[in-house]
């Protein structure tokens, strides 16, 4: 007896049984065009493969349960509020697409095929994203700001926006030419190991205690080429500032030298230093790694004061006018006839 191969059932749920590869056309809203499925769930059941074949506007969430939901053209489902991959089950690009957000309780595959990207363009912020849901030899492409990923990357990536990556081990090429890779979380130490090739070109943020060479740093490890130029901005965890000799390695380039091309620059935000204490700290390149270099900052000696101006001397008093007393009328007249008495 020959059972069903495809189910399409009324709750949303497309039931595909094993062995069956089936295509079907677009992911849509409703006649309309007015998004009327917001809310609702698109479920893909069933061991076989369902292959979307046309752009798509639905705005339900899509769970992949069972087997594999693949994409033929672009955008299948760019404007679904979720998508969910269970364990066991895959979810394949099979061409670009953008996704709103990947549920972050997925525990499936999501396989990003050669020279396809996926781009999570609206991704839920609140959760960490488990990195090792992604493979493939395509690119995720993170569009939206504030993003954290975790664990293990088995594929290309590329930060259009700031994305947390502390302690994550990317096994393809990064790409940071325009966004921001960050590892601050508030303690010295993280990692961002990238296994290919990397691109600089935005912003690296770091942690780090700024004391001597012994000071724990957040590190960014580079085991392929690199390029570009990256800008730092170093955010001080803990330190008095105390002299350093090779200075906090930052950056590690851990690959071969004689088999892979180190082109890559690094420099301090803003001013180009970073001061603690009395000590300056400036990014400095050293045998293929870069590290934070003190230099104690001497204080200018403050300026001599201007010497009191010399006073001006006492000016020339003004000349005492001759007395010439008045006489009172009276009086004079009383002395002429003095005078006329005595002849």
């Amino acid at each position: 007896e020959h059972g069903r191969d495809i189910e399409m059932r009324a709750d949303g749920e497309v039931a595909v049984d094993a062995g069956v590869d089936t295509q079907w056309g677009a992911l849509m809203a409703d006649s309309s065009g007015q998004h009327q499925d917001e809310g609702s769930t698109f479920t893909k059941t069933g061991a076989g493969t369902l292959e979307l074949t046309a752009s798509g506007t639905t705005q339900s969430a899509v769970r992949v349960e069972e087997g594999t939901l693949k994409g033929d053209v672009a955008d299948i489902f760019p404007y679904a509020s979720s998508l969910w991959v269970g364990d066991g089950a895959t979810f394949v690009t099979g061409a670009d697409q953008d996704i709103q957000s990947i549920d972050a309780t997925s525990s499936g595959t999501i396989d990003i095929s050669d020279g396809t990207v996926l781009r999570l363009t609206g991704q839920d912020t609140s959760v960490a994203l488990n990195a090792s849901l992604f493979n493939g030899d395509g690119t995720l492409v993170n569009a939206t700001d504030g993003v954290t990923l975790t664990g293990e990357l088995n594929t290309n990536l590329e930060t259009d926006s700031l994305t947390y990556l502390s302690d994550v081990t990317v096994n393809g090429n990064l790409t940071n030419t325009s966004g921001a890779v960050s590892l601050q979380n508030g303690v010295a130490g993280d990692t961002l190991t990238v296994n290919g090739d990397y691109t600089g070109g935005g912003t690296l943020l770091l942690d780090s205690e700024l004391n001597g060479d012994d000071s724990v740093s957040d590190q960014l490890v580079l085991n392929g080429n690199t390029a570009g130029n990256t800008t730092v901005v170093v955010n001080s965890i803990t330190g008095i500032g105390e002299p350093t000799s090779t200075g906090i390695k930052v950056v590690d380039f851990a690959a071969d030298p004689t088999q892979f091309q180190n082109n890559a620059k690094f420099s301090l935000a803003g001013s180009g230093y970073v001061n603690m204490g009395a000590y300056d700290y400036t990014l400095v390149e050293d045998n293929n790694d870069w590290y934070l270099r003190s230099q104690e900052v001497t204080p200018p000696l403050p300026p001599d004061p201007d010497p009191d101006p010399t006073p001006d001397p006492d000016p020339t008093p003004d000349p005492i006018p001759a007395y010439q007393p008045v006489l009172n009328a009276k009086v004079g007249g009383y002395l002429n006839n003095l005078r006329a008495a005595n002849q």
